[in-house]
């Protein structure tokens, strides 16, 4: 796998107490020089919505799983057609929760939406999420992400979502 999965010991900034983050890269702290902080290192994190958390220190995450660990809702309408094709086409419980999504919120992605959706839209989230842990496998997304950027330069902003560089000098 290339990621690790990591849960929060407290509430950080958008990050939730107990929440799952997958951590990408491990920071090590400096073997000489002067130490800043506590010197545990830091993670490089992707939330379940795909926006990231930079530089989370070791000390605030755990690999000890959480009876109910929470995630960030995963937007259906911001995966690819093929994403959702293939979620559909190999979960029955990710099926089951997007027509009933569907019925729910009659097309409404944003906005005001009646409690019902906004319930049905976490269910299909976490139908999606419980397939993917329980080694569901998906497709290459049809967009890479990050996208092929220099080393050294900061990933592009997205509308919504706090800046992300993941890729450092």
């Amino acid at each position: 796998m290339p990621f690790t999965r990591l849960y929060l010991r407290g509430k950080l900034d958008e990050l939730a107490f107990d929440e799952e983050v997958l951590a990408l890269r491990f920071h090590a702290p400096a073997k000489s020089g002067m130490v800043v902080g506590s010197g545990g290192g830091s993670y490089d994190a992707l939330r379940w919505d795909g926006s990231c958390s930079m530089s989370l220190e070791a000390e605030m995450v755990t690999r000890t799983r959480p009876a109910r660990p929470k995630a960030a809702r995963i937007r259906w309408h911001r995966l690819g057609v093929g994403m959702q094709d293939a979620l559909v086409a190999a979960s029955p419980a990710v099926k089951e929760s997007r027509v009933r999504r569907g019925k729910e919120c009659r097309g409404a992605m944003t906005g005001d939406v009646s409690a019902a959706c906004e319930k049905a839209d976490q269910a299909l989230s976490d139908s999606i999420m419980e397939y993917v842990r329980t080694n569901g496998s998906v497709p290459e997304p049809e967009t890479p992400w990050p996208p092929s950027i220099p080393r050294g330069r900061a990933l592009p902003r997205v509308p919504g979502r706090p800046r992300c560089p993941l890729h450092r000098p």
